[in-house]
């Protein structure tokens, strides 16, 4: 039997997800029934939420497993494997959605290429991160966490809480998966390669 401390730290992590998710949704309900224009900005903030949640949830099973038992099973590490890897593509995907802007600007053909391409900038360093991340996953959990702390200077105050949602704890998530990736390496390779 289990000491009451261990059982303590084990339920530790999951509740504060819980609460961290109920805040989250209290916010994002707030910020829905302050602005009735803004069901699209409320479900793509949901889906988001969602998605940090449970990759929150991966890593804290995957850490718990590793400290518990000294192994995650195969489908933990194949799951912790392939998270990250689609979600920083489905972040880029994103991402590259803000560029489609410059198609209603008004422009030549020649500066809506520009601006495309200029917009896309961010777009092809987190898809380059993600490949390089691929092989080194050190890259993914420098680049993601340095792209979430980078946003939070830029443009703290400047958005509704569901924007930070999406461009800081998303890539902060997905920075956190890549570091386990990396932390666990050996492991985790060898539920992938099997």
């Amino acid at each position: 039997m289990k000491e009451p401390t261990s059982k303590f730290m084990h339920w530790l992590p999951w509740g504060a997800l819980v609460i961290l998710g109920g805040l989250c949704t209290l916010v994002l309900l707030r910020e829905a029934t302050g602005n009735a224009d803004s069901l699209v900005g409320t479900i793509v903030g949901f889906m988001g939420a969602l998605i940090v949640f449970l990759a929150l949830a991966l890593a804290v099973e995957s850490v718990e497993q590793e400290v518990e038992h000294g192994k995650m099973e195969r489908w933990l590490r194949r799951l912790l494997y392939w998270t990250p890897r689609s979600v920083s593509i489905l972040f880029a995907l994103f991402l590259s959605l803000f560029a489609l802007d410059v198609f209603g600007a008004g422009y030549s053909p020649l500066e809506v290429t520009v601006a495309l391409l200029i917009h896309l900038v961010p777009t092809f360093v987190l898809l380059a991160a993600t490949a390089l991340a691929w092989r080194w996953e050190w890259i993914g959990a420098v680049v993601f966490a340095g792209w979430a702390i980078w946003y939070t200077v830029v443009a703290w105050g400047a958005f509704p809480f569901s924007v930070y949602l999406l461009m800081v704890l998303l890539p902060l998530t997905v920075g956190l998966l890549f570091s386990l990736n990396w932390l666990f390496r050996q492991e985790i390779r060898s539920a992938v390669i099997q």
